[in-house]
């Protein structure tokens, strides 16, 4: 659970929890950047050194996002919703259809 007021961040274990198993811990990454590019590549970087790993750019070395995906947002950050667009479909599966059916139609 986290708290936040002007002067303070608390994060934890919300009240409501009765017990706690033995051995349980939590962890908690706190990163900030200015504007929304550099924050989220400051909390990667965190991520990435408690990790041990080596930052990748592997954006299309899989199959979902190299041949079966697409992207709309030339590497940027943010939360895509379709909406009640009802010609689109309800959720992703059924818009992905849609524009692959569409791109199959333009050849």
């Amino acid at each position: 659970q986290m708290a936040d007021a002007s002067s303070f961040i608390g994060a934890g274990v919300k009240s409501t929890v009765e017990s706690i198993p033995a051995g349980w811990s939590q962890l908690f990454v706190i990163s900030a950047g200015t504007g929304i590019n550099d924050g989220m590549m400051a909390w990667g970087d965190r991520m990435l050194r408690y990790s041990g790993k080596p930052r990748v750019d592997n954006r299309y070395k899989d199959d979902v996002h190299g041949a079966i995906g697409f992207w709309t947002d030339n590497g940027g950050y943010y939360h895509y919703s379709i909406g009640n667009n009802k010609s689109l479909g309800s959720n992703y599966e059924e818009v992905l259809v849609k524009v692959k059916e569409y791109h199959d139609s333009i050849g």
